[in-house]
């Protein structure tokens, strides 16, 4: 009986999951932005950096939180 019920919870977590999965709308839409800023603090002559706005972003909207990931290289 216990094992019947240990495999009827996971079969419910599962399929809990595929559905919260199923629901979950896809990150269509963003694209990553190119560029470089010019500077005299590094050898090169600029830096290139790459930006990923969310789905949805307007750069006059409402401010967004920033991550910053450095390579350190």
């Amino acid at each position: 009986m216990r094992i019947r019920n240990q495999t009827l919870t996971e079969t419910r977590l599962t399929l809990g999951l595929i559905a919260c999965l199923l629901a979950t709308p896809p990150a269509y839409g963003s694209q990553i932005i190119r560029d470089s800023l010019p500077t005299n603090l590094v050898t090169a002559d600029s830096v290139e950096f790459a930006i990923l706005p969310p789905d949805g972003y307007a750069p006059d909207g409402e401010p967004l939180p920033l991550l910053l990931l450095l390579h350190g290289g």
